[in-house]
């Protein structure tokens, strides 16, 4: 076999090379992964665990600087457990709520190096007692109230949005909603027991779960250690030496109330949600648990108290109504409009903008001279609402008719006696609907619309001269009417 003259085997081979594999240079080798410093800490809870059908068993893992939570643990039937955790000091918290709700628990102080694999912790829940317990509760409820930043300090640092926090030292940090679930209310016997393990497992079903950047802190019963003892001096477990502590501030804060009924078998459940900032309550939500199921009721709770304190729905429902009069010297006309449009999200937790349909229906003439009316012809147009989220747990709606829309009428062909037949008699019409900007709190509200024209403003007056009609004085269009918004959420809860 012949070869080209001045192309060696080798040089055909390596022509061959870079046909078939390419001229590019070899991959660089990829940038080494940093080895993690996490650490973990293992043990045991003591005592027995229930099933998770009947009961509930957790083991928090809260940053004893900070309070945040940062990571939450499920024993096993045997009570054992696993956290994976970067290096640091934390307050561990393990609790057991029974099948009838009782709740027992014990918060540790435990540390970790980098890569230390801390085993042999053991923590063993007991139940607070009588008077002794609900005095802690409240005092340490004042606790966390005395903590919130002073009004004089709360003006000189910049409005915080929804989405952040401050700490006890000032810190802000953006972006983030830190929220905390506080001890419930209400509820005597057996429904105080369950009242009391409603709340340890709402904050280990949460943490973590909402859509929303967030940080679940650390509630009352445990605050009282995070302030004292996160130095560790009285645990074994711990070994990091003194925390700078800086504990958190909650955005919203969560609280229940439980109200039983009459038969003693289910109680009523109201979950407020508060700005920490503002001290407003911005949601409200009511649902029935039992005792019987309370456990699977539960876990619709946390995911719709995930939901709620991002305080951000994929979309609002803007519903309007308003009641129409046209009066005027040969008569009246009377309709209504209802009609609603979605806004929906466009810009992550800010905006959320729609489009919606109207026409008017139900219209009704009365002659007050003898006439009769046909052919009605209701008329329609468009509207649009934008919401607006002020970042303060309130929004902005801003809405309005289309522009082209706003000053047409409903009409008419009206027969009177002795006289020519009158096309497009007057009806009811959508003028001057104000106010067309207000706000509301993040769960929305209702606010009353209205307005009108008067009829010799647009010359109606002059002519019903034309056709005899005199001195009976001008009257027009009144419409009075409401425009309610309202969140529309994923998970919700029956009544």
């Amino acid at each position: 076999m012949m070869s080209r003259p001045g192309l060696s085997p080798v040089g055909l081979l390596a022509t061959a090379a870079v046909i078939v594999l390419g001229t590019s240079a070899a991959p660089a080798a990829a940038a080494k992964k940093k080895p993690s410093t996490n650490g973990t800490i293992s043990g045991t809870v003591r005592g027995a665990i229930p099933s998770a059908k009947k009961g509930d068993a957790s083991v928090r893992a809260a940053n004893a600087a900070t309070g945040a939570v940062v990571a939450v643990a499920r024993p096993t039937s045997r009570g054992t457990f696993k956290l994976t955790l970067p290096p640091g000091g934390y307050a561990l918290t393990a609790t057991v709520v029974s099948a009838g709700g009782a709740v027992k628990s014990t918060t540790v102080a435990v540390s970790l190096t980098k890569r230390q694999h801390r085993t042999g912790v053991r923590l063993t829940p007991s139940k607070a007692k009588g008077a002794r317990a609900a005095a802690a509760a409240a005092r340490a409820a004042t606790a966390v109230d005395s903590a919130a930043p002073s009004a004089s300090a709360a003006q000189a640092t910049p409005s915080a949005s929804a989405a952040s926090y401050t700490t006890e030292s000032g810190k802000r940090v953006d972006n983030t909603t830190a929220f905390s679930i506080k001890p419930f209310t209400g509820g005597t016997g057996s429904w105080g027991t369950l009242r009391g393990g409603f709340p340890a497992v709402l904050m280990a079903a949460t943490q973590g779960k909402p859509e929303c950047a967030s940080t679940l802190t650390e509630n009352s019963s445990v605050l009282p250690f995070l302030r004292k003892e996160a130095k560790g001096g009285r645990s074994t477990y711990y070994s990091a030496g003194k925390l700078k502590r800086d504990l958190i501030t909650p955005g919203v804060n969560v609280s229940g109330k439980v109200t039983p009924a009459k038969d003693g078998k289910t109680a009523k459940l109201v979950l407020t949600f508060t700005d920490g900032k503002t001290k407003k309550i911005f949601d409200t939500v009511t649902t029935t648990i039992s005792k019987a199921a309370w456990k699977a009721e539960s876990a619709q709770v946390a995911k719709v108290v995930a939901e709620r304190l991002c305080r951000d729905p994929s979309r609002y429902s803007v519903a309007l109504h308003v009641d129409g009069v046209f009066d005027f010297p040969t008569h009246t006309a009377t309709g209504t409009i209802d009609s609603s449009l979605k806004a929906i999200a466009t810009s992550e937790g800010t905006t959320w903008t729609g489009s919606g349909k109207y026409v008017w229906s139900n219209v009704a003439y009365k002659s007050k001279i003898g006439c009769t009316f046909d052919r009605i012809q209701p008329t329609d147009g468009g509207w649009a609402a934008t919401i607006t989220s002020k970042g303060n747990s309130t929004i902005d709606v801003n809405w309005a008719l289309t522009a082209t829309d706003q000053l047409k009428l409903t009409v008419a062909d009206s027969y009177c006696p002795n006289l020519p037949v009158l096309p497009r008699t007057p009806g009811p019409s959508q003028i001057n609907l104000t106010p067309t900007v207000f706000t509301f709190p993040t769960s929305g509200g209702t606010q009353k619309v209205g307005g009108g024209i008067n009829a010799d403003t647009i010359g109606l007056t002059d002519l019903a001269a034309t056709i005899g009609i005199t001195g009976l004085g001008p009257l027009g269009f009144v419409n009075t009417g409401t425009l309610t918004v309202a969140p529309v959420w994923k998970y919700t809860l029956p009544a």
